[in-house]
């Protein structure tokens, strides 16, 4: 465990909303460790600061160029609904509203996780990690037609101009994602732990020990038991597929109480069986 309580992980991620709303660019800069790392959405290529760190928004730090392309023309609100803190982890479950441009405004549901780090002496972020769907955004872009089209082209200069053909690549790679396989695999597991069926929740698996998650606490990985199942329930909502990974907004209904939380599933694009699911309680 680490000297810094709750209240201090909260107010360190507080702090990037209200850089974003009054576009102060070095102080949104200034939360990240000298090596942090921003996946924005996960499934891109990630954007990491270099070893040897370099200058803090300088020329050669791709956490100044992110911010130039994806925040600086925009206004973003943040429209959060819960956090939950896990030691130096923070999961957001939240919707940005971003206005591109009068008229071309997206709603993104989104589950935000901020890993946080002790640089200094400092909490500092050390990786963002945003799970949102960029084919769903795109096709609420669409849908606002010549104000898009105007946003569109410029988003994909500024992504050219800071980041070159390798970064507009990197982005776009976002757009491929275990999408619905994934999802209802995830589902699947909601229906197998509800029914108590340990076997089949197992076979869900890529591993033969399925590896169950739960950060911040200190028992470590688990393996699945049917007790689990037993005298309680999974419900998901808001299920995103982003990258290898499905996240989603849980709820574990137990007699008359209530836990809520977030999940991460992440699966094997390959054969979509399950390596591991993290539960941000």
């Amino acid at each position: 465990m680490t000297s810094y309580e709750r209240d201090d992980c909260l107010a360190l991620v507080e702090r990037s909303p209200q850089a974003v709303a009054v576009h102060d660019r070095g102080a949104w800069l200034d939360l990240f460790s000298s090596t942090a790392t921003v996946e924005d959405p996960v499934g891109a290529a990630p954007h990491c600061r270099p070893f040897p760190p370099c200058e803090p928004g300088g020329a050669l730090d791709p956490l100044g160029h992110f911010y130039d392309t994806f925040i600086a023309p925009n206004t973003v609100h943040f429209q959060p609904e819960a956090d939950v803190v896990c030691d130096l982890e923070v999961m957001r479950n939240l919707t940005l509203i971003i206005e591109t441009a009068p008229g071309a405004a997206v709603c993104v549901p989104m589950h935000l996780l901020y890993q946080l780090t002790v640089e200094k002496g400092e909490l500092r972020i050390d990786r963002l990690a945003a799970h949102w769907e960029l084919s769903a955004m795109l096709r609420q872009q669409i849908g606002n037609g010549a104000a898009f089209a105007r946003v569109g082209m410029q988003s994909v200069s500024r992504l050219w101009q800071h980041f070159g053909a390798s970064g507009l690549l990197g982005f776009g790679v976002a757009l491929r994602s275990v999408g619905r396989a994934g999802k209802e695999q995830v589902r699947q597991f909601e229906r197998y732990y509800n029914e108590g069926n340990c076997a089949r929740m197992a076979a869900l698996f890529a591993n033969d020990t399925p590896l169950l998650l739960f950060p911040g606490s200190q028992g470590g990985p688990a393996e699945v038991s049917i007790e689990q199942g037993e005298g309680c329930t999974l419900h998901f909502t808001k299920l995103i597929a982003a990258g290898d990974v499905v996240s989603a907004t849980v709820q574990m209904h137990a007699g008359s109480g209530c836990r809520g939380g977030v999940a991460l599933f992440t699966l094997d694009r390959t054969s979509m069986r399950l390596q591991s699911a993290a539960f941000y309680w």
